[in-house]
């Protein structure tokens, strides 16, 4: 349909927030490891991925990617020119889609994410090294935790991961697919103290939204403002309601320790 827009954001999303944000960090350990047999592979792997993603760009970027073709040495089926733009079209078969793997490694980048956001909210200080205690967990959520323990261990900061039976003091749950994981913020963090911050910030939220509330009821507002003013008040507005609810789920998360 020729939206070059679409095709331009869906190909950001996929090489920004999949391939540079997940799989490359993913693959970091493995190319530095001493693996011999696991490092070829990750690089033959990354490399193949590359190279197709430079395909899928070229019509968008076409100068950029044809000299990081030519640097990465080409391939032989463009020969004998062996420039990206003359070689074939990726082609791909329908069983390099592997629904099982899918699954896995989006449950993991879940379950890291979540991790990760809760630091962030309760403000854990970057360099810290929290203790992950796993309570609840079904076979599948317990398999994937021992096989990317690695992953866990250095993407979400943790000092560790140890299954238990009940909640301790100053532990954080966060719920994910067949199993609660806590982090053990207490021993890091002023939990009282970042309640009483995050309530304080709750409260700027909900006046801001009062305001925004009141200006976009307001007939004279409406009918005076031009458009992009209005339709940027609702972005706000919006904007301070995702920000209230995330702060607010942070919030209902310390006080129920």
């Amino acid at each position: 349909a020729y939206r070059f827009d679409e095709a331009a954001n869906r190909l950001y999303q996929f090489i920004w927030g999949t391939f540079c944000d997940w799989h490359l960090e993913f693959a970091k350990p493995l190319l530095q490891g001493e693996d011999d047999a696991s490092r070829r592979e990750t690089q033959a792997t990354t490399g193949w991925a590359l190279a197709q993603i430079l395909h899928l760009l070229h019509p968008i970027m076409p100068f950029i990617t044809e000299e990081i073709w030519r640097q990465l040495g080409g391939d032989a089926s463009a020969q004998p020119r062996g420039m990206l733009m003359t070689a074939p079209w990726p082609d791909l078969p329908s069983d390099l889609y592997d629904p099982a793997a899918v699954a896995e490694m989006e449950w993991v980048v879940a379950a890291i994410s979540a991790l990760r956001a809760v630091r962030a909210e309760i403000n854990v200080p970057p360099a810290a090294r929290v203790p992950l205690l796993v309570k609840d967990a079904d076979g599948v959520a317990a398999a994937r935790l021992e096989r990317h323990r690695e992953a866990f261990l250095r993407l979400a900061r943790l000092a560790g991961i140890e299954a238990i039976d009940t909640v301790p003091a100053g532990g954080v749950p966060v719920v994910v697919e067949g199993a609660t994981l806590i982090l053990r913020l207490g021993e890091v963090v002023d939990l009282a103290r970042e309640k009483s911050r995050l309530a304080k910030e709750i409260g700027r939220l909900d006046g801001d939204l009062t305001r925004f509330a009141t200006k976009l009821a307001n007939p004279a507002f409406l009918a005076k403002a031009k458009a992009e003013i209005i339709e940027e008040q609702r972005e706000r507005e919006a904007e301070a309601r995702r920000d209230r609810d995330r702060l607010n789920a942070a919030y209902e998360r310390l006080d129920a320790i």
